[in-house]
């Protein structure tokens, strides 16, 4: 990796912390940065939930992608979504479970909404 991939994937890690931390607010979450090969995507989101409760995000970026120099508006682009992909992480869990509880569902769709709430609302001006 030379150079400039070197500093574009410093970017996109700060970036996706931005986000992630100070957008979204998603801080019942802990957050993992990674590579993988993959040509099909610029980077993906994983959820996982372990015993104890605690969930875990790994946002990856592909090296394929890096590899061809994208842009930092590109970056940004790519880590906002991989972000909001984080933020709707749990619901895409919930939606593949087999069995799950209505009420399961509905406070997970409120976490989303306070999220939002935290971050967008305060942005908001009166109108």
């Amino acid at each position: 990796m030379n150079d400039k991939q070197k500093t574009l994937v410093k970017y996109f890690e700060k970036k996706v912390n931005h986000y992630f931390f100070k957008v979204f607010k998603l801080y019942d979450y802990e957050l993992a940065i990674d590579s993988q090969k993959d040509p099909d995507s610029r980077a993906s989101a994983y959820w996982y939930k372990k015993r104890n409760g605690a969930q875990i995000i790994t946002i990856c970026w592909s090296k394929e992608w890096i590899n061809d120099i994208p842009t930092k508006k590109e970056v940004d682009k790519v880590a906002f979504h991989e972000c909001a992909e984080a933020l709707l992480s749990e619901l895409d869990q919930l939606i593949k479970d087999r069995y799950i509880q209505k009420v399961e569902i509905q406070a997970a769709i409120h976490r989303v909404i306070r999220r939002l709430e935290n971050s967008i609302f305060e942005k908001l001006k009166d109108e």
